[in-house]
């Protein structure tokens, strides 16, 4: 009996593949005649080149599957810092846009006051000058 090395991944994303085997049972019925009742049904002994070929499969399968997890992730970082980086472009524009909007209400303001300063100063009345040169009276 061949036995396939699978992610939980893999097994999601690909349902053709062989459908999970349901666990062993750990008691023996209760009619057998093998063995003491419930108790465990006998374990295979694995062979030491099972054992490396099970190792084998699971390296190999092992590196695969961290290189397409490596890949997935790395796809989906780009994404999101994509994301990120349109999302600050918006913020961007909008604040440059409201930065501009202000900059010109400043100005406005400015202007504005220069022309109540000097609407002002024209109703009050102008001091007497003082003048340095000498009086002939």
């Amino acid at each position: 009996m061949s036995r396939q090395c699978m992610s939980i991944d893999a097994i999601i994303l690909n349902p053709t593949k062989q459908p999970p085997q349901p666990p062993p049972q750990l008691l023996s019925p209760p009619n057998s005649t093998v063995g003491a009742p419930n108790s465990p049904p006998p374990s295979p002994v694995m062979s030491e080149a099972s054992t490396h070929d099970s190792y084998k499969c699971h390296s190999s399968v092992s590196l695969d599957e961290r290189r397409h997890r490596n890949k997935i992730a790395s796809a989906k970082y780009r994404a999101k810092k994509q994301a990120s980086m349109r999302a600050m472009a918006a913020k961007l524009a909008q604040i440059s846009a409201e930065n501009a909007s202000l900059q010109r209400e400043l100005a406005k303001a400015h202007e504005d006051n220069e022309a109540l300063r000097s609407l002002c100063k024209s109703f009050m009345p102008s001091p007497p000058s003082t003048s340095s040169s000498p009086s002939l009276a």
